[in-house]
């Protein structure tokens, strides 16, 4: 090779090198990002710090699996704040389901399921309309479980949450293992947005979840206390629950 055209090779491997030492943190911050650990799940600060990592996660988080990747990004829109786009991923997810799904992506009950989608709806009309959210999200769960029969609306009335404190500690031991770092890694932030919005979701809806299921259950069944002989001549007393709208003999 004549020396020119060794000079010219030349000029275009430092191109190269220079272009590739241009675009390396552009790689590397996409797997890493800036993060400061809040002290705990409930610091004043924590909300702040979690909305701010998620909206940095949004442009560089990416997954093969479409329900997975829906699931997860519903969640981080939803810490971020952007709750209408959250809105949409949710329904885009409700609808790769089947209607009699009982489990989303993770394996996880179709009760809680519907309750993030409830969550993240009733989030968006508290934005829109300036409410509380314990008035949006009895809004939200009577609109989704009205027109449900009695046993799908009772998997989301009477599904039955881990103890907060639970999701707390687990929360709090991700952010001690995150402790001492000025990064994390994007599939840890992942992670983490879900875990803090799984007990900030369940913070919210735990206490008006319980009297929308009180409410529901007198809408649809009929409690009545009767007295039952038994054979010893002892009176039973006993509490008979039954579906208004039955209007033929039922089992007991």
């Amino acid at each position: 090779m004549s020396r020119p055209h060794s000079i010219a090779w030349r000029r275009i491997a430092l191109r190269c090198a220079s272009l590739l030492l241009m675009f390396a943190p552009l790689f590397v911050s996409a797997q890493e990002l800036q993060f400061q650990t809040p002290a705990t799940p409930n610091d004043a600060a924590t909300a702040a710090a979690m909305r701010d990592l998620a909206a940095r996660v949004l442009p560089v988080y990416e997954e093969r699996d479409t329900d997975r990747f829906l699931e997860r990004l519903s969640i981080i829109q939803a810490v971020a704040g952007d709750y209408a786009p959250a809105r949409s991923s949710r329904q885009s997810l409700r609808t790769r389901r089947p209607a009699d799904a009982t489990a989303d992506a993770d394996g996880q009950g179709a009760g809680i399921a519907r309750l993030l989608d409830i969550t993240i709806h009733a989030l968006a009309l508290q934005r829109d309309s300036g409410r509380p959210f314990e008035q949006t999200f009895g809004d939200a769960v009577r609109e989704a479980i009205t027109p449900l029969s009695d046993l799908q609306a009772f998997a989301i009335t009477g599904w039955r949450a881990p103890p907060l404190r639970e999701l707390e500690q687990e929360l709090q031991q991700d952010f001690d293992r995150q402790r001492g770092r000025s990064t994390i890694a994007l599939a840890d932030a992942v992670d983490l947005l879900r875990g803090y919005f799984l007990f900030d979701a369940q913070r919210r809806f735990a206490a008006p979840l319980r009297a929308l299921a009180s409410e529901d259950e007198r809408r649809r069944y009929v409690f009545e206390s009767v007295r039952v002989p038994a054979a010893n001549g002892v009176q039973l007393q006993a509490q008979v629950v039954r579906p208004k709208n039955s209007a033929r003999a039922m089992p007991a």
